[in-house]
């Protein structure tokens, strides 16, 4: 599904009504944002909206927020078991990218990510 994607569709985790239209779009991948389109403010119950769609059985990858992030683990732990991949903003180590049980698309966004890259 990932690797013969032309299209990728975001829609902030906040927005939980704009999920279904995100789905049926025809979009080739649909990316269910908790990092950049989601307020310090709104991040857990995005959270929450994500999980709950994810758990419904539907498709989805997830930008989840950063290492370093206060979210990050709690992002972790609730979308792992159920996102189709996880996409890593600002990924710069290879030894988190690797701890996460599930297939991970890192967005490498800076100057160490791409040293170690």
């Amino acid at each position: 599904m990932i690797a013969g994607a032309r299209s990728f569709l975001f829609v902030p985790g906040h927005r939980p009504d704009r999920f279904p239209k995100a789905a049926a779009s025809g979009a080739d991948v649909v990316v269910l944002d908790l990092e950049d389109a989601v307020a310090p403010e709104h991040k857990a119950s995005a959270r929450e909206h994500v999980r709950s769609w994810l758990e419904t059985g539907h498709p989805a990858v997830v930008r989840i927020n950063g290492p370093g992030t206060p979210w990050f683990d709690a992002d972790l732990t609730a979308i792992t078991d159920h996102a189709t991949a996880i996409m890593v903003p600002k990924a710069e180590d290879p030894a988190v990218l690797a701890s996460i049980g599930a297939p991970v698309i890192p967005l490498i966004e800076t100057a160490l990510g791409v040293v170690r890259a």
